[in-house]
């Protein structure tokens, strides 16, 4: 029986499997409607099961279905065995689901790549060509609008993150223009933010089309629906954004980096703080991934996936005694994303040597290129773990996310 992470995978039905931030302290298993959640003691992952409902819906709308009673089991168990775990990340997943043609299992895992352009250092000439020196570094004075900008960037939850940077707007805001204590909240935020903008604070990302008043817009659109969301948790009142909710993930990244661009606008004019910034642009990323798809495969093994150096004179006679090599297709963007895309390869199961995978690596060439020989070199050096047994599965697909995550600009991992 095809199996993953230890759990058995039945040949019936859908499911999927996340990994979690921590192991479960106890075996758990618990019903919700049609769909069951599982923990395993000392596994750090949760299995979910269910019928095959709807055999044409994307593998994808299993994931998000399985990812929201897996929440539900592991809310439970925070109360009752005060064990706080959460999916690390849930598009990184196992996912399968059985139809006519047999088992389809798909593995998704991600390789992070960071970019941050060191070395470079700008020089400003007069008009005889003399270099002139940097100008003394001046600190900035504190405020506590840094404190909250700094817990922001620290959140392992994107609700946090937005919380605290939207707190961190309200306080430079106050220190522009202090709230009345009779005030409403936002009856004063209408002020400040328009003080704020004759000081030089631009409110283009929330502005409507044609609109002429962008004060108005933000109270309009962002105010009540993102900020008194993530704020208020009453259903009652209206929708509620709920941390660990995929649906909301993506809307409160937005809206966090939208505020964001705000606060470290206001520390820079009324503080004089420096922001560092830098990193690929993501349209330029991608092209690099494009550019190294041709000679890009994936190698599998049923034990430590060795390196393309290990590989390069086997990888040729396609002789891997514990593995295999496998081509993949560049399939360009991650969905709506823009700082991440996807290799996929498609593999028939019979058609293998062997039935348990314990690794894989997304491998190209190494070349000395200043920016294709990075991204090679990461992927090289990357190993990602698998941990199934493909007996019985008709269809196996790996997916490999490439995330893009630029040092110096701002966060956009967060737990789920």
């Amino acid at each position: 029986m095809a199996s993953a992470y230890g759990f058995d995978i039945a040949p019936d039905g859908e499911g999927a499997i996340f990994g979690l931030s921590g192991a479960a302290r106890r075996n758990r298993r618990q019903t919700f409607g049609s769909w069951e959640a599982e923990l395993r003691k000392d596994a750090a992952y949760v299995c979910v099961r269910g019928p095959a409902t709807n055999l044409n819906r994307p593998l994808a709308d299993v994931v998000d279905a399985a990812h929201s009673v897996g929440q539900n089991l592991l809310d439970i168990v925070a109360v009752e065995e005060r064990t706080a775990l959460l999916i690390a990340e849930p598009r990184d997943n196992v996912v399968w689901r059985t139809g006519p043609h047999g088992l389809k299992l798909q593995l998704t895992s991600s390789i992070t790549m960071t970019a941050e352009m060191t070395g470079i250092t700008a020089v400003v000439k007069n008009a005889a060509g003399e270099v002139l020196p940097d100008p003394p570094y001046m600190p900035p004075q504190h405020h506590f609008a840094y404190r909250y900008f700094r817990y922001s960037q620290a959140a392992e939850n994107v609700l946090d993150g937005y919380r605290n940077m939207f707190l961190a707007l309200e306080s430079v805001l106050d220190f522009i223009d202090a709230k009345n204590p009779a005030e409403a909240e936002t009856e004063w935020l209408k002020r400040a933010l328009g003080k704020a903008q004759t000081r030089g604070l631009k409110l283009d990302a929330f502005a409507k089309p044609g609109s002429t008043d962008p004060i108005a817009d933000f109270l309009d659109a962002h105010y009540s629906a993102v900020r008194c969301a993530a704020f208020h948790a009453k259903s009652s009142s209206g929708r509620a954004l709920r941390p660990g909710s995929l649906d909301d993930y993506g809307v409160v990244l937005q809206q966090l980096l939208a505020v964001q661009g705000l606060v470290e606008a206001l520390l820079k004019s009324e503080f004089s703080a420096r922001l560092q910034s830098g990193g690929f642009f993501h349209s330029g990323f991608g092209h690099l991934l494009e550019t190294l798809s041709p000679a890009t495969r994936l190698l599998m093994s049923v034990t430590e996936c060795p390196t393309i150096e290990q590989v390069m004179g086997e990888e040729e006679k396609n002789e891997l005694p514990d593995g295999g090599s496998f081509p993949v297709k560049f399939t360009g963007r991650g969905g709506t994303a823009t700082d991440e895309w996807l290799f996929v390869s498609e593999i028939k199961p019979r058609d293998l040597h062997f039935s348990k995978v314990a690794s894989l690596r997304l491998v190209a060439p190494p070349n000395n290129d200043m920016f294709l020989g990075v991204v090679a070199n990461k992927m090289n050096r990357t190993l990602l773990g698998a941990h199934l047994d493909l007996a019985g599965v008709s269809k196996f697909v790996v997916r490999v996310r490439c995330v893009l995550r630029n040092r110096q600009s701002p966060k956009r991992g967060f737990s789920h």
